[in-house]
């Protein structure tokens, strides 16, 4: 290998981002799984007691910051 052939990164080179920049604000419950490696039984379980909020309008959704809460344990 030459000089001419070392790798360079570049601008498109991704960057370490928190979790909380790539999962969006506002998630659906089929799609929880995905983000947070928790069933949409166990939130719907969850929010039968009281532990967290579930919004109904145009499918249900949960908010990703009550998320991080509830999984933190702090709600």
């Amino acid at each position: 290998m030459s000089k001419h052939d070392k790798f360079t990164p570049s601008d498109t080179d991704a960057t370490p981002v928190a979790a909380s920049d790539r999962v969006p604000e506002w998630i659906k419950l089929t799609e929880v799984q995905r983000y947070f490696s928790v069933h949409r039984n166990t939130v719907y379980n969850a929010e039968k007691r009281g532990k967290i909020r579930i919004y109904r309008e145009s499918g249900s959704h949960v908010r990703r910051v009550d998320m991080e809460k509830w999984l933190e344990g702090g709600v």
